[in-house]
């Protein structure tokens, strides 16, 4: 049983690290692929039940039991965290506060009968780059600050490697 469940945590392993290199736009390949993982942590589900009745020890199979629980809720995280977004209206409302702004410059600007100082110009640049940086960390896996999936890969490059060969980390030379 044991050899079991290490081939589905290396077949689950490599599912998901499959799945966070999948581009979002091709959902349906993503969908496949989180299909597959979860029929994989159905079937170590499935093995953990049969480990905690077949063991008299409750102690491991209970650590067993317990680290697939992390382990889906770990699945379960990570897909909400790409599917949750800023809400449209907040988007909206973004928007609407950056074309106010401006228009509120431009408007004391021409009251006042001179441009606006520098100092105005800062901040409505301020403004700009605050939305832009919002929209880039509200998608994870787009733009220029992106969640890295290192992690997860040497995780699968440590579960494929034969037992007692030591692993290089990624971007490092084996010594």
């Amino acid at each position: 049983m044991r050899g079991e469940v290490q081939k589905l945590l290396r077949v689950y392993a490599d599912q998901r690290i499959a799945a966070s290199g999948t581009n979002l736009a091709e959902r349906e390949a993503r969908e496949m692929l989180t299909a597959k993982a979860n029929h994989t942590q159905a079937a170590l589900w499935s093995l953990a039940l049969q480990a905690a009745e077949l063991a008299p020890n409750p102690v491991s199979t209970g650590l067993f039991v317990q680290s697939l629980n992390e382990m889906i809720d770990a699945m379960g995280s990570r897909e909400a965290a790409l599917d949750r977004h800023v809400p449209e209206l907040v988007l909206l409302l973004l928007y609407a506060t950056f074309l106010m702004t401006g228009a509120i410059v431009g408007y004391s600007a021409g009251v006042a009968g001179h441009r606006a100082s520098f100092v105005t110009y800062v901040m409505v640049a301020l403004i700009v780059v605050l939305v832009f940086v919002i929209l880039d960390l509200d998608r994870p896996r787009r733009g220029l600050i992106q969640v890295s999936q290192k992690s997860l890969v040497e995780l699968g490059r440590t579960m494929t490697a034969e037992p007692g060969v030591a692993v290089p980390a990624a971007g490092r030379p084996g010594r």
